[in-house]
């Protein structure tokens, strides 16, 4: 994974499932992960995008009323640092 990569994170399966969808409909194709073991916030499912289409995806998640919160990925290694 990229250090320019953003975890988008959703309090429930339904949420991620749903802003997956609003956001490749969007053209921001998310990847689709499970939730990273540094990062102890939401359902067992994450989704990722590149720091080019975080503020796009953003957008079309709070037009879609999908709460999320935002992580950066800091390094190569397993570290990831709160965005929101």
């Amino acid at each position: 994974m990229e250090a320019n990569t953003y975890i988008l994170t959703f309090p429930g399966t339904g949420s991620s499932i749903k802003a997956e969808a609003l956001l490749t409909a969007a053209g921001v194709i998310p990847g689709v992960m499970p939730l990273p073991g540094a990062i102890r916030a939401g359902c067992g499912i994450a989704l990722r995008v590149l720091a080019d289409k975080l503020g796009a995806a953003r957008a079309v998640l709070e037009d879609g009323g999908i709460e999320t919160v935002v992580y950066r990925k800091e390094s190569t290694v397993n570290e990831y640092i709160l965005v929101i």
